[in-house]
C-alpha cells in the first residue's frame, strides 16, 4: 500500500534535514512509520544508519553526510514522491541476530543473506528496485 500523505511528510523531512533546516532528532521523531506502507519503515532504517542518534545535530561539520549517504537520502526522498510500491524484501540492517552471528564467527551467513537481498533488484538505486524507475523519477529530486 502506498500512503501518499505520509510519504510526502517523510520526503519533506528528508529535504529539510539535507538543507540543514532540522536536526537528526526532528527527522527521526517526526518521520512517519506507517507499517501499511513498507517504504516508510525501510527508508527510515536505511537513513538512520547514517547519522548519530546519541545527540541532536544537523548534517554539517563532523556530522556531514558522505556523498554516498547524501545520495541515499536523496533517492529515498525521490522514491517517497512516487506512487511506486516498495518491492525490496524486509531486511534488518542491525540487530541481535547479526551481532550474535558475528561473535560466533558466522559472518559468512550474513554476507550470503545480504547477497540474496541484493539479488532482488538494482541495489545501487534502492529504494527503487529498477534503475529505469530511478532514472524516470530522479528528476523529482529537484521538486522538493
Amino acid at each position: 500500500m502506498v500512503d501518499s500523505e505520509e510519504r510526502q511528510i517523510a520526503s519533506e523531512l528528508i529535504a529539510k534535514y539535507l538543507s540543514l533546516e532540522i536536526t537528526n532528532d526532528e527527522l527521526s521523531d517526526d518521520f512517519p512509520r506507517d507499517k501499511r506502507d513498507p517504504a516508510l519503515e525501510a527508508i527510515w532504517w536505511n537513513l538512520w544508519l547514517h547519522y548519530s542518534d546519541t545527540h541532536s545535530h544537523k548534517a554539517e561539520r563532523k556530522h556531514q553526510l558522505s556523498p554516498e549517504a547524501k545520495e541515499l537520502f536523496e533517492r529515498g526522498a525521490a522514491f517517497l514522491r512516487t506512487d511506486l510500491e516498495y518491492k525490496w524484501p524486509p531486511y534488518k540492517w542491525i540487530g541481535f541476530e547479526y551481532a550474535l552471528w558475528r561473535l560466533l564467527g558466522l559472518g559468512q551467513r550474513l554476507e550470503q543473506k545480504f547477497d540474496v537481498f541484493k539479488s532482488h533488484g538494482d541495489f545501487e538505486v534502492r529504494p527503487f528496485i529498477r534503475r529505469e524507475d530511478y532514472t524516470k523519477f530522479a528528476s523529482t529530486r529537484a521538486n522538493r
